[in-house]
């Protein structure tokens, strides 16, 4: 149908192409076969390849047309099937361009093997006729037929365009979208990424916070529950932190959870249990405050006192002075610190961060040097009250020891005399003249041991108000009377004593003591004497056995002096041990010398009973060395107290450097966390360098306490410590009082 309307088109505009008719029709018949064959079939490359005039597509029409004529009915619809769509024709190009092709060459072998027949002839008429009619209007035909083929071409081609077109707009499209999907997929990787980092470095600046929480742990130790509580959780939260750090970086953290949330969880848990310490921290910080502002002052000595024991040692009486006033000093600067420590501790804020590192130390300062300085102030209290206790007693045994051995003094040589008067009497009265002057004279003197007897009944009611009193004071008071009976009983003595000389030096002469009265008088003031100083001398030994009780340590005991090479092994004490050392031997030797004494009156009470016919001379003698050594016994007992005193004060002075040592290190601790919780400007730096200065003088003066050999040189070096200390302590007071003020604002 479509070649018909070809045709048609042709027979229309015959007319005005007659003349291109006589020019196409002169060419050369196989020459056109030739080219035809040549060329081979139409493709969508050959238009592109050739000439694209009207001329080139109306040959390729003419040929077309003549395979046409020649060809059989089946061969005219394959070749009208070349007028198809150009869709149709691109997707059966290759197909029909051989097909052409071979029908081309078969139709050429064979037109020129055969012979002009009559097919032939009415081919040739046929095509005549239609070349005619083609010829009417060849332009048209070109025409149209250059325009459906160049249309083909044309659609073929934009189709291609636009085919490559999409392919390329989806290739940018597709390349569009890989990017967007990786831009998508990589912005949450590097936002993971990003809050990953910033999560890790604030759990190691909670990781930094564990110093802090380590000494608050040692500070708030194992008394209270909850605090301990704290610890133990905050503990806990440290590690797992640790653990979390190390598994994130190590990316095995996948079968936990997502990271962040991890991480998250991690630092939450830390900060919370860091906070739940920093209150368990302030709450004990608040009630050490408290508890500081209710220890009891420490016991101090009047003038008075201090004086009375001058009387009896100077060199003791110096060194308690040095450290009461020590004490003293102490707690009035602890007691300060606690107030201004519990408004501090009162009005900070909350924790809530890990960026709190500076919160924390301030409270870990305040909690640790209220501890330190509760403690000092709780032993400086003990002490006090234990060394006024100590010199309070052997200040009462003193005074009445004073007192009995005077009264037991006078007590024998009334007994003595009374025996002398006694035997004198009855030497009188046995001479055949006597002497009434000699006997006037003993009536007066046993009238004046009669009063004597009645003054010594009073010098021992005096003595049992002594022993009544309780404190130094009373005690200096009631002894007034005690020392006026007794001195006037002494003075009775001694005249009763005076006259006897010069009348008994008969008796005094006799080679036996004949009357069994006089003996047992003899044996009875020795007996008694000899039970005094076996009592002292037990008294002595129980002192010896109780200082070392308290202990001594074993290097005192093998070493006299402090050297280089023991200063390691000493560690332990803060102290000389060879103060104590020294003590000790010397209270041994006093206990030897006790017993030694009562040893002495026990061999002079053995000889009274040996020697029943020696003289009164002997016998008064051998009583006398009984009485010595009982009051010499009585001597050792009351150097055994006071060495127990000495004693005594070295241990408080043993115990005060520890306590200044123990908080010089916490305030020194506390200053080198808070130092690396913050950074130091110039003004910091000069208080920290102020702060160092102080902790080495501390340190100086401790090694200085270690080296001292005597008590008084113990105690100017204890005293000196235990200002440093204090001076650091406000020095670290007044940077945390600073530092406070910040975190208030």
């Amino acid at each position: 149908m479509q070649s018909l309307g070809v045709l048609a088109l042709l027979l229309n505009d015959a007319a005005s192409s007659i003349s291109a008719l006589r020019s196409w029709g002169d060419m050369d018949t196989d020459s056109m076969a030739t080219t035809g064959a040549s060329e081979g079939p139409w493709t969508i490359d050959s238009v592109q390849d050739t000439d694209t005039s009207k001329a080139t597509f109306s040959e390729l029409a003419l040929t077309n047309m003549r395979s046409l004529l020649e060809g059989s009915h089946g061969s005219s619809l394959a070749a009208t099937s070349h007028l198809v769509s150009a869709e149709d024709y691109l997707a059966s190009e290759p197909d029909n361009a051989n097909a052409a092709a071979a029908q081309s060459l078969q139709l050429k072998n064979e037109t020129g093997r055969r012979g002009p027949t009559f097919g032939r002839i009415v081919a040739v008429i046929l095509s005549v006729a239609c070349l005619g009619l083609l010829a009417a209007r060849p332009r048209l035909a070109s025409d149209i037929l250059g325009e459906k083929l160049f249309g083909r071409e044309k659609d073929e081609q934009q189709g291609k365009k636009m085919q490559q077109h999409k392919k390329e707009d989806q290739t940018q499209e597709d390349q569009r979208s890989q990017e967007e999907h990786q831009r998508s997929a990589q912005q949450p990787i590097d936002e993971r990424g990003v809050g990953q980092m910033l999560l890790l470095d604030k759990l190691e600046d909670l990781q930094r916070l564990r110093p802090l929480a380590k000494f608050l742990a040692d500070t708030l130790g194992e008394e209270d529950k909850h605090a301990l509580a704290a610890v133990q959780d905050a503990h806990e939260c440290f590690e797992r932190a640790k653990q979390v750090q190390r598994k994130v970086l190590t990316g095995s953290s996948e079968h936990w959870g997502y990271p962040e949330d991890v991480l998250q969880h991690a630092l939450a848990s830390g900060v919370s249990a860091v906070s739940r310490l920093c209150e368990a921290a302030r709450q004990q910080g608040l009630r050490t405050a408290q508890q500081m502002c209710n220890v009891q002052r420490p016991a101090a000595f009047s003038i008075l006192e201090l004086d009375t024991l001058a009387t009896v040692d100077q060199s003791l009486t110096d060194s308690l002075v040095y450290l009461m006033g020590n004490i003293t000093f102490a707690y009035q600067a602890s007691t300060t610190y606690a107030s201004k420590a519990r408004r501090e501790l009162k009005y900070l804020p909350a924790l809530t961060g890990v960026e709190s590192g500076g919160l924390l130390a301030a409270v870990a300062t305040d909690a640790a040097l209220l501890k330190g300085a509760l403690e000092a102030a709780e032993a400086g209290r003990r002490s006090t009250f234990d060394l006024k206790a100590g010199v309070t007693a052997f200040m009462l045994s003193h005074f009445v020891r004073e007192q009995v051995c005077q009264y037991r003094e006078c007590r024998d040589l009334l007994e003595g005399q009374r025996l002398l008067c006694s035997v004198e009497r009855q030497r009188q009265q046995s001479l055949a003249e006597k002497d009434t002057t000699v006997l006037e004279t003993l009536d007066k003197l046993e009238g004046e041991l009669d009063r004597g007897d009645q003054l010594l009944k009073r010098y021992y009611e005096e003595i049992e108000n002594l022993l009544e009193t309780t404190d130094i004071e009373s005690a200096v008071f009631a002894s007034k009377p005690a020392k006026g009976v007794g001195g006037e009983l002494m003075s009775l003595v001694e005249a009763v004593s005076s006259h006897l000389s010069s009348i008994v030096g008969t008796a005094e002469e006799a080679n036996a003591v004949q009357d069994a009265d006089v003996h047992h008088v003899m044996e009875r003031v020795a007996s008694r004497a000899t039970q005094e100083a076996a009592v002292a001398a037990t008294r002595t030994q129980d002192i010896l056995k109780e200082v070392l009780s308290w202990g001594v340590p074993e290097e005192a005991r093998m070493e006299t002096q402090l050297t280089h090479d023991n200063r390691d092994s000493m560690k332990h004490r803060f102290s000389n041990p060879c103060i104590l050392e020294e003590l000790h031997r010397e209270l041994q030797l006093v206990t030897q010398k006790a017993y030694m004494a009562r040893d002495k009156a026990l061999a002079a009470a053995a000889k009274i009973q040996q020697e029943r016919d020696g003289g009164l001379k002997r016998m008064m003698q051998l009583v006398e060395d009984a009485r010595d050594a009982a009051m010499h016994a009585e001597s050792c007992l009351g150097h055994a107290e006071m060495l127990r005193l000495f004693w005594q004060l070295s241990e408080s002075l043993e115990d005060d450097v520890k306590q200044s040592a123990n908080l010089a290190r916490r305030a020194a601790a506390a200053a080198e966390l808070s130092h690396q919780q913050q950074m130091w400007d110039s003004e910091v730096s000069s208080k920290r360098m102020q702060i160092e200065a102080v902790i080495k003088q501390v340190n100086a003066l401790q090694d200085a306490a270690r080296a001292k050999s005597d008590i008084k040189s113990l105690a100017g070096t204890t005293a000196a410590l235990k200002g440093a200390v204090i001076q650091l302590v406000t020095l670290i007071q007044d940077d945390q009082q600073n530092r406070t003020e910040e975190l208030l604002i």
